[in-house]
């Protein structure tokens, strides 16, 4: 049959994106087509790229459930009851996985950080001192201030340096 390289599959709303990493034109032309056959989208992929491009599967499906896992321990922790928290997550998650079938991830972004709310990122460090997420916070929270094209320089200053402070 077809000598297969082709990376993770996407899916998407319609069709599924094929992930293309080949040795040789041929190889390459046999993978599309397989793509297709499969009603698929072929995507060829930069030379070497291959990992980086599973990486991205990755952190978009794995560190999602991370993601969830980490709030809904947050909320149950806080005295939400489990099947309430699951819920509330599910449906702002599923928002935001909403926005950005249409918003770009800047304009998707909201919270304080996008809003430059900088008392509220102190009392959010301030309340996970003593968890395991706290970094987990940080580190996204410096991602988010990258993405927050509607920050002031003063704001983003300020984001940066109580983000990333140890």
């Amino acid at each position: 049959m077809y000598p297969f390289r082709a990376g993770t599959r996407f899916q998407g709303d319609e069709q599924i994106l094929f992930g293309i990493e080949a040795s040789d034109t041929a190889l390459e032309t046999q993978l599309i087509d397989l793509a297709r056959h499969l009603d698929g989208t072929p995507a060829i992929l930069n030379p070497g790229s291959k990992t980086q491009y599973h990486a991205a599967a990755v952190m978009a499906s794995n560190y999602l459930v991370v993601l969830f896992a980490a709030s809904l321990n947050l909320l149950q922790s806080a005295g939400v009851p489990a099947p309430q928290a699951q819920a509330a997550l599910n449906r702002l998650m599923q928002g935001n996985v909403d926005n950005l079938r249409t918003l770009l991830p800047d304009q998707a972004l909201t919270g304080p950080i996008a809003r430059g709310d900088i008392a509220t990122v102190e009392r959010h460090l301030q309340a996970l001192e003593e968890s395991d997420y706290q970094n987990l916070y940080r580190v996204l929270g410096e991602a988010a201030v990258q993405i927050a094209s509607q920050l002031s320089a003063e704001k983003r200053q300020a984001l940066h340096k109580l983000l990333l402070k140890d």
